[in-house]
């Protein structure tokens, strides 16, 4: 390769970084870091028992959280000594934990009203290592989506989930393990218990917001949070690159500057920042035009002929 044709290649692919960066970024920006890292919850509601009165051992109380708790009770760190619950309390001072233990043990959770989408959590098996925790999510009487984990007795395990968007009841079951060497179970319990806390869902149905800059180049915008609770507010700000200036934005509620309102939005949204550029184009050079052209070539012939008649004298 030519030293030419090595500095060409060179300035190309710079060129086209720098396009790519100009038309994706954007992009990226209206999606958020979602594209990289799956859902955002940045209105997620996170419950960890502490502001309840669990000093014993009580049912979690219909609501809470805004949801309905099936077999779900909450128990203070001073009964955990010596299970797995203890490890399970990752906020300190209450855990969340099942009851009634059939073959199985089993959670049940479902929204007031409306549907909702369960994000994550922390849970540890009470009593057996190498407990499986199966995690199924209804819409009405349909099965949407199953998951199954391996717990363990000694440290929580972080679990996300996946497939259970917009449900609205969770069914977590668990299965199985071997009893742990050092926890005695009380009389009637032991086995399959499973403790949780740290939960964090999503009530109601996300709404998108779909976040544009035209044109790419001129600039970028970006809401927040998105995507935002069914009936929530989100707002959107606008930045535009050197030598472009914003125009407007269309979509919102209301418009401040570069800073956009959704309010009350119950549907997927779209907001568009419009950029103008502040570069001054060269002023264009004045054309002769069809008659010009035409009258310039009967003056050129004029004197053509003139030329060769002063020859001919």
């Amino acid at each position: 390769m030519t030293k030419c044709a090595s500095r060409f290649s060179v300035r190309l692919n710079a060129h086209v970084k720098r396009r790519t960066r100009r038309v994706f970024a954007p992009v990226l920006v209206s999606l958020g870091m979602c594209v990289f890292a799956g859902p955002c919850w940045a209105q997620a509601t996170a419950v960890n028992f502490d502001d309840l009165a669990c000093d014993g051992f009580i049912a979690i109380p219909p609501g809470y959280g805004g949801l309905g708790w099936m077999n779900g009770y909450c128990m203070g760190e001073s009964l955990s000594a010596g299970t797995g619950y203890q490890p399970g309390t990752t906020s300190p001072t209450n855990v969340g934990l099942i009851g009634l233990e059939t073959p199985t043990s089993s959670l049940t959770l479902y929204p007031a009203s409306g549907v909702f989408t369960l994000y994550s959590g922390q849970f540890t098996a009470a009593w057996n290592d190498n407990l499986q925790l199966t995690i199924e999510g209804f819409q009405g009487a349909t099965s949407v989506g199953t998951q199954t984990v391996t717990l363990s007795a000694t440290e929580p395990t972080r679990v996300t989930f996946t497939g259970l968007l917009n449900v609205n009841k969770v069914v977590l079951t668990s299965s199985g393990g071997t009893p742990h060497a050092g926890y005695t179970p009380p009389t009637g319990g032991g086995g399959t218990h499973f403790a949780f806390d740290d939960l964090e869902y999503f009530l109601g149905m996300p709404r998108d917001i779909s976040a544009i800059a035209n044109p790419p180049a001129g600039g970028s915008i970006s809401c927040t949070p998105n995507p935002v609770v069914d009936g929530g507010t989100a707002i959107c700000t606008a930045t535009a690159n050197p030598d472009y200036t914003l125009a407007d934005i269309t979509g919102c509620t209301s418009v401040t500057d570069n800073t956009c309102t959704l309010s009350n939005v119950t549907e997927p949204a779209k907001v568009v920042a419009n950029f103008k550029s502040t570069s001054v184009s060269p002023a264009p050079v004045p054309g002769l035009g069809v008659w010009g052209i035409a009258c310039l070539s009967a003056l050129a012939t004029a004197l053509g002929a003139r030329r060769f008649r002063t020859r001919c004298r």
